[in-house]
């Protein structure tokens, strides 16, 4: 799904859970952006999730992250650039933990050393992907995208759901988009192709 769609897939999947399931899980609810941070909170406050506002369950810090994960709030919405302490204790609490990403084909796939050379040699480093699933072993993850790649599938796992861009128009939500192909005319002037080779 697009945009705020995503959002409300979020809260239904949520809600589907707490009424389900017995316990009382936390969802982390992931991204990348604070504006898309700021918008599904809000989309949760609005349709009644929250007891409070919405502003009590976005973390400050990765410190205060790590500590509302060792606690057990309804819910956490944070950035994954929170999760960047690669000496954290894994998080294994007696209740369910439950990631749900947005935007999962970007950041939070990044799970391989990276490797760069510089000036003062190799510098090996990781994603925030693979410092939040070590910071949380035991968590249970579900992506959101509207962009799936292999990457994505290989982190969290098939499809579980899809809604094409063509039930998007059929649903009349989307604006069918059409592309009218022509080829470009193309020159090229010998004596400068000369030159540029030169």
């Amino acid at each position: 799904t697009q945009g705020s769609g995503k959002s409300y897939s979020m809260v239904f999947l949520a809600q589907k859970i707490r009424r389900q399931f017995t316990g009382s899980p936390t969802f982390v609810i992931l991204t990348d952006r604070d504006e898309l941070n700021k918008q599904i909170s809000d989309t949760f406050e609005a349709c009644g999730c929250l007891s409070g506002k919405a502003r009590q369950y976005i973390p400050s810090s990765g410190a205060k992250l790590y500590e509302m994960l060792r606690g057990n709030p309804s819910f956490i919405f944070t950035l994954i650039q929170k999760f960047n302490d690669e000496n954290a204790a894994p998080i294994t609490p007696d209740h369910d933990i439950i990631i749900l990403s947005d935007e999962a084909h970007r950041s939070q796939v990044n799970l391989e050393q990276q490797v760069r050379i510089t000036e003062n040699g190799v510098q090996r480093h990781y994603g925030f992907a693979k410092y939040l699933h070590d910071s949380l072993p035991n968590a249970t993850y579900v992506g959101f995208t509207g962009t799936p790649i292999d990457a994505t599938i290989d982190v969290f796992g098939s499809v579980v759901e899809r809604y094409t861009m063509t039930e998007s128009v059929k649903d009349g939500i989307t604006v069918n988009l059409v592309y009218e192909g022509r080829a470009a005319k193309v020159t090229l002037d010998e004596d400068k192709l000369e030159e540029i080779e030169a």
